[in-house]
């Protein structure tokens, strides 16, 4: 049930046929602020749209309010409509008829119209261990499918391996200057630490970068067997890594494959033939072929360098046209759905221009459809906190925050957080190892996306480390509470809702009652976040109804009706942990 959207819904056919001839501004129905007098006369939930259009007719809201509220029909779990000053139209829940219809049958979610989506997430380069940056997306994509499941959507998963990069080249003449990992140390973090000792050699050795060179043709050529035997290491690696936190794949996607079955290839005489690239003969960019983007030549988009070869951007263009079935099938791929409606790729807002130029390029070619449904999931980069620095025996200088950097060798790997929460659970409170791991797990998870994607996250150990307040923990625990509760009596009696319900009590009915509201808007808004922000509120609704509710000391039915309650906020609890990835605790 979706209250907010139905009365959203109910204004705007009541608006439109009485002001067919404006533009209406956007209807907004949100949970009201409590008025001064700590009464209801406010409602539960309230519209403000009588004033956009009394701005927009010259006319008095209040007045726009009393018209609208006289149009509206019945409205499901509404039972009084009120006005207020200036010109808010308030509407009232009918507590008894939604708690009724919320314990008697589970909370059916859907999508308007189940779509077939790929969703491209993790993309961590196969040359060394997996930082907290590379987690940050993982887990974001991990969540958003999940949502996007939930509505009925068709998803598959897909883990975009670049094995031909120059970051694998640098791992292997890492490998060659260094040595190769000694069985007493995981590949990844051996990798890691000999990554930024050959950048620093570089620059003492600069003949160094020549050899690179010819590993990167070699590379291209299908030829290097220690480049293979490195991916091969570190994918397994990341799998790895990634399966701790739950995460999975349907399709590893490997950029070799995008090379060796010539897809950029047939793209490019095809963008070439159809004059929507361009070869400077003059300027910064002469002889290479470009996409004109943008306003000024600086915003024109590279896809071929001078010397023959392309550019991420190229190769990604070639990827997102195979996802949509737009070239020829590769060889050792089955396409999963005879026709894709989207596809979303969660990378960083840096990467914001080439995926605009993607978009772009689709659109000139024709596909307008597949360029709309072209989206990037894009968030904030994950930086290290001073403090965090100082941890990590990095030099902190003046500044304040730190940008991770494989090439420096700075940045938190992801099994090293696991495994410091693990131990600090285990150590602080005497935690049995395996719900000790799926603690540290719901944490680093929640930590991960419970800030608003595109805002960039300041990693400081302290916080990571939090088990109260806005943490995956404390809700791990506020499900625990539930479930000990219900283990000590029987819960399938029918509730008798009560006549006159609790102000804690009614707020829980509410909130429970919010779930798809929030999970639509989340799935809309790209934002797993907002998930975060329900299961919190959630939580924290229900601490109060506990505080000031007896649930076993109470009289029957009274006493029925509460544990039922408790039960449908264990399960409404429990379906959300799982969107966001945190591990559901037994009870103790």
């Amino acid at each position: 049930m979706n209250i907010a959207a139905d009365i959203q819904f109910e204004i705007q056919k009541v608006a439109k046929k009485l002001w067919p001839k404006i533009k209406l501004p956007e209807i907004v129905v949100a949970e009201p602020p409590s008025p001064p007098s700590g009464g209801t006369e406010f409602g539960d939930y309230s519209c403000p749209v009588a004033l956009g259009i009394g701005r927009l007719t010259k006319s008095d809201p209040l007045k726009i309010a009393e018209q609208i509220k006289e149009k509206l029909g019945k409205i499901e779990q509404i039972k009084e409509i009120t006005v207020t000053k200036p010109g808010f139209i308030n509407f009232i829940i009918n507590y008894k008829d939604l708690a009724d219809d919320l314990l008697a049958r589970p909370q059916k979610i859907s999508a308007m119209r189940p779509r077939n989506i790929i969703l491209e997430h993790t993309a961590v380069n196969p040359n060394k261990a997996a930082h907290i940056g590379h987690l940050r997306n993982a887990c974001l994509g991990d969540s958003y499918a999940k949502i996007l499941k939930l509505l009925g959507h068709n998803v598959e998963i897909q883990n975009y391996i670049d094995d031909l990069g120059t970051q694998v080249a640098d791992s292997v003449m890492a490998m060659r200057e260094f040595g190769a990992p000694p069985k007493n140390q995981p590949a990844d973090e051996w990798y890691w630490n000999i990554y930024s000792k050959i950048q620093k050699k570089y620059k003492t050795e600069p003949g160094l970068l020549e050899n690179r060179d010819n590993i990167l043709q070699e590379m291209e050529e299908g030829k290097n067997a220690d480049a293979k035997k490195i991916v091969d290491e570190m994918v397994a690696a990341h799998l790895a890594t990634f399966k701790k936190f739950n995460i999975k794949y349907d399709l590893l996607v490997f950029e070799h494959d995008i090379i060796n079955n010539h897809l950029w290839d047939k793209v490019f005489e095809d963008l070439k033939k159809r004059k929507l690239i361009v070869k400077p003969a003059t300027g910064e960019m002469k002889g290479a072929w470009i996409v004109e983007f943008g306003e000024t030549e600086r915003e024109n988009k590279i896809l071929v360098r001078a010397n023959g070869v392309p550019t991420y951007t190229a190769k990604d263009l070639a990827y997102e046209l195979w996802k949509f079935g737009l070239t020829e099938p590769m060889k050792g791929y089955k396409n999963k759905f005879k026709t894709v409606d989207m596809t979303i790729t969660v990378i960083d807002e840096r990467q914001s221009y080439p995926r605009r130029v993607i978009q772009h390029i689709l659109s000139e070619l024709g596909y307008k459809r597949e360029a709309k449904n072209s989206i990037h999931l894009a968030y904030g980069v994950v930086k290290i906190s001073k403090k965090a620095a100082q941890v990590l025996n990095q030099d902190t200088g003046q500044k304040s925050t730190y940008s991770m950097s494989g090439r420096s060798g700075i940045g938190v790997m992801v099994n090293a957080l696991l495994d410091t929460v693990i131990a600090k659970q285990i150590c602080d409170h005497k935690t049995e190892a395996n719900r000790a791991k799926d603690i540290a797990v719901g944490s680093i998870r929640y930590y991960m996306l419970k800030t608003r994607p595109l805002r960039e996250i300041i990693f400081d150990f302290d916080e990571a480390l939090k088990t109260d307040g806005n943490t995956g923990v404390y809700l791990q625990y506020a499900y625990v509470r539930a479930n000990h509760i219900l283990m000590k009596v029987d819960s399938k009696k029918s509730a008798k809702i009560p006549k006159n319900l609790s102000v804690h009590e009614k707020q829980l009915i509410k909130t429970l009652a919010e779930l798809e509201s929030h999970i639509l808007k989340a799935a809309n808004e790209y934002d797993p976040s907002l998930i975060c922000d329900y299961a919190h509120g959630l939580a924290s609704t229900f601490a109060r109804f506990y505080e000031t509710s007896p649930v076993l000391q109470s009289e029957e039915p009274l006493k029925s009706f509460r544990l039922n309650l408790v039960k449908k906020y264990k399960e409404t609890l429990e379906q959300v942990l799982n969107l966001i990835g945190i591990p559901v605790l037994p009870s103790i």
